[in-house]
């Protein structure tokens, strides 16, 4: 599951040959993108805290054009709402006449998106369902396959906050690192709490599951390529001892629920792992990241293998989703962390001669000393 391809269809024709290359077909090359400007899924309340600087301005459509001269393609773009069956946002036909996309070639082009948005179906939702559809309109001359030329996404606005798509085409860790922090930037635009965290991890490397790390929260870290100094690094949370958990589909989450929920204030926090032995976590690693972001590295992700912090190099994103809000978190597996059955009772205590010891424990190997 490192590396995902799909055909996009095959023709297939009586008297064609070798050199038949051509196809009357213009259609989409990518889903389209995520409405979102810096992420891929969030909180309703965070999105509606930041409306203008969180929704895109506009919706990309990259367009596949397979004819031997150049298109001319027209779109309509809509947003519905599955829970109410609302228009959440939609251009009528926008033609494009002044732009085109050369023979046998792809372009982008850019659908006007926040100015159409109807900003008051935000308004009392804890959560969207949106089916986002780009569809380009018929040109007979030029279009001989029709079943191609809509192209639609599932976006989903929930209580977690997400960079990644969902998939993973690659694995992310740390390589020969005695001890380690990964940490992953997010903002808030109106206080609210952390109730857990999902990670997505990935076994094609290998597996590591009773290795351990501990889920870290970070209200703020050191400055970026500075020895961090003092304990600079200021923590919201630590888990004890976890491990990673793999879930039989390539889209599975693991969810790590806090012990009681933290509070985030307005502003920038920060979530990760730290872990103290040698081993590759192999957290999933959303490629699709920078067709989201347009960004030749991801600016939210740090690092700290030598007691600094170093932003990454990578132009991809961890599979790490912090959860928010006060609704309870369902539907994906759940790892708590490990506590034990022991039990141990000593009475009278404080007690002068003899005293009484009730265990669970003898029958599983441990034993008790009185000093």
């Amino acid at each position: 599951n490192l590396d995902n391809w799909n055909i996009d269809f095959v023709f297939l024709n009586s008297g064609r040959s070798s050199t038949d290359t051509a196809t009357r077909d213009q259609s989409f090359s990518y889903p389209p993108r995520s409405i979102l400007k810096n992420y891929f899924n969030m909180p309703v309340n965070q999105l509606r805290a930041n409306f203008f600087n969180e929704i895109n301005p506009t919706q990309d459509a990259v367009v596949s054009n397979l004819n031997p001269v150049d298109a001319f393609p027209n779109f309509r773009f809509r947003i519905i709402n599955l829970q109410n069956g609302a228009v959440f946002a939609q251009t009528n036909a926008l033609s494009t006449t002044t732009q085109q996309v050369p023979a046998m070639d792809v372009a982008t082009f850019q659908l006007p998106l926040r100015d159409s948005v109807k900003v008051g179906s935000l308004n009392n939702q804890d959560t969207l369902k949106l089916l986002v559809t780009n569809t380009l309109l018929p040109q007979i001359q030029r279009d001989s396959i029709r079943s191609n030329n809509e192209s639609s996404r599932i976006q989903m606005l929930t209580s977690y906050f997400a960079y990644d798509d969902g998939t993973a085409e690659k694995g992310y860790g740390l390589v020969n690192a005695l001890s380690g922090k990964v940490a992953l930037q997010f903002t808030m635009n109106t206080p609210d709490s952390l109730q857990g965290v999902l990670f997505h991890f990935n076994r094609s490397n290998a597996d590591v599951s009773t290795k351990t790390f501990r889920l870290t929260v970070w209200q703020s870290i050191s400055p970026s390529g500075v020895p961090v100094i003092d304990d600079q690094d200021k923590i919201i949370y630590q888990s004890g001892p976890l491990t990673p958990s793999y879930v039989e589909n390539y889209e599975g989450f693991v969810y790590y629920r806090l012990d009681h929920p933290r509070s985030l204030q307005q502003g920038n926090f920060y979530v990760g792992w730290t872990q103290s032995e040698s081993f590759i976590l192999n957290v999933g690693l959303d490629a699709n990241y920078p067709l989201i972001s347009n960004a030749k590295y991801n600016p939210h992700l740090y690092v700290n293998v030598s007691n600094q912090w170093n932003k990454s190099t990578i132009p991809y994103t961890p599979m790490i989703r912090p959860v928010i809000g006060s609704i309870p978190f369902v539907g994906i597996r759940e790892l708590k962390q490990q506590t034990s059955n022991y039990r141990f009772q000593l009475s009278p205590n404080p007690a002068v001669g003899e005293v009484t010891i009730i265990s669970n424990g003898y029958e599983k190997g441990y034993s008790a000393s009185i000093l």
